[in-house]
């Protein structure tokens, strides 16, 4: 209905100058020809279905090179259990007493190198905390400002997710709650706020269930990773032990590693921990497949985006091939005339195309910018070395942009070239 007011609009005024000099009834007024309002519309098209495609197609590079992005953790030989635990089930020294029990029989199964369990899983949507606080390190009072990702792991933890340990140890079962707080940090941690400081025996003062805190001795340093998505620029990280911090066991993942090669005893987990904890909710599943969540916003944003793409350039092949096809049958006497005056099959072509190509630059050129605008944002979404402003994906979608609008151009204007003069001009 709104498509057709404007045309009725125009239909219902009373000068009949117009279509006695055989001028199109749409054109606005002192612009010229070329600037007709369906014309408009059509650069609309093109610039929508611009911007569409460049983000589609930024989503699609993102996604190519996330599935060969380092997360800083191994997400090939290890299975996550997801448990949901009963509130109230458990104490916070029986819940991690059980999570030990637990790991200790997984290990004893075939097929199992070690296991171990933690308060979430990164690039998950349980991917643990960012945290900001007023840091001191070793009494050095005031402190300072400091922000990190907060994860509470098990014993063995970095060994079974396989990451690296730069400097010092592993956390050990005698890390308990009531023993000395041990803390690892990773690398980026050390090198922002750890800077001309021995980070092995560092004392941090952290946040605590009094408003005093409690002090934490670090005992590792391990290599960086990513902890809530892909596209996040290096977070600083510290890791507490799980059974020093967690007072209400909700939730716990344990992750189970096997062995190189060998098949991974993934029907097998389930039963087991059901059989130690009935009320428990159990999801197993291959760590890769858990990082579905990674990939989920560049999944999303390829095949919705790809899809709304293909359609604004649809419309847009649609629309010029209309306008086209439009000049060429108000313009078969212009042309007659032209080709009986000598032109040639390639200045019909170039006139018919002059117009398609003045509105699909516009449209490009809009879209170009609009899309600038509009990737700008997405940065929090992609891996690090991609760009949300990617030369390469703007000029290669322009291009394509450009081509099928101008094929669509060509069809219609091919026909003004086979115009018989004589014919187009005896016409009425």
């Amino acid at each position: 209905m709104l498509g057709a007011l404007a045309p009725a609009v125009q239909a219902t005024r009373r000068s009949q100058l117009p279509a006695l000099k055989n001028q199109d009834p749409l054109a606005i007024r002192r612009v010229g020809r070329l600037w007709s309002l369906r014309n408009l519309l059509v650069v609309g098209q093109v610039a929508v279905a611009l911007v569409l495609l460049v983000t589609a197609l930024l989503f699609v590079r993102n996604l190519a090179r996330a599935e060969d992005l380092d997360p800083g953790f191994d997400v090939e030989q290890v299975l996550v259990a997801e448990i949901g635990i009963v509130q109230g089930r458990f104490t916070p020294a029986a819940g991690t007493a059980w999570l030990d029990g637990a790991v200790e029989r997984l290990r004893g199964m075939s097929g199992v190198e070690n296991a171990s369990y933690a308060f979430g899983a990164p690039l998950t949507l349980r991917s643990g905390m960012t945290t900001g606080v007023r840091l001191v390190v070793n009494g050095q009072q005031p402190g300072f400002q400091a922000m990190y990702q907060d994860s509470w792991v098990g014993p063995d933890y970095f060994k079974v997710m396989g990451i690296g340990i730069v400097k010092g140890r592993e956390f050990r079962q005698d890390d308990r709650r009531g023993g000395p707080v041990v803390v690892a940090v990773n690398e980026e941690f050390v090198r922002r706020y750890l800077s001309g400081v021995e980070p092995i025996g560092a004392r941090l003062l952290l946040p605590g269930p009094t408003e005093a805190g409690y002090l934490a001795e670090v005992v590792a340093v391990v290599r960086n990773g990513k902890y809530r998505s892909l596209g996040e620029s290096q977070q600083a990280a510290i890791y507490e032990v799980y059974g020093q911090r967690v007072n209400q066991h909700r939730f716990a993942h344990i992750f189970v590693r096997s062995p190189p090669g060998a098949a991974p005893p993934s029907r097998e987990i389930a039963p087991l921990l059901q059989e130690l904890d009935p009320s428990a909710a159990i999801e197993v599943q291959p760590m890769r497949t858990a990082l579905a969540f990674a990939f989920l916003p560049s999944r999303v944003g390829a095949g919705l985006l790809g899809a709304l793409g293909a359609l604004g350039l649809t419309l847009a092949m649609v629309g010029l091939f209309a306008i086209v096809a439009y000049s060429v049958s108000r313009r078969s006497r212009e042309i007659g005339i032209r080709v009986a005056l000598g032109a040639t099959r390639r200045a019909v072509m170039t006139l018919m195309l002059k117009d398609a190509i003045v509105i699909t630059s516009l449209g490009c050129a809009i879209g170009l910018g609009t899309a600038w605008l509009v990737t700008s944002p997405l940065s929090m979404f992609l891996v690090g070395d991609l760009s949300p402003t990617d030369p390469m994906t703007f000029i290669g979608t322009t291009v394509i942009t450009f081509a099928v609008s101008l094929l669509a151009a060509w069809m219609p204007a091919r026909r003004a070239t086979r115009i018989d003069p004589v014919a187009a001009l005896r016409a009425d």
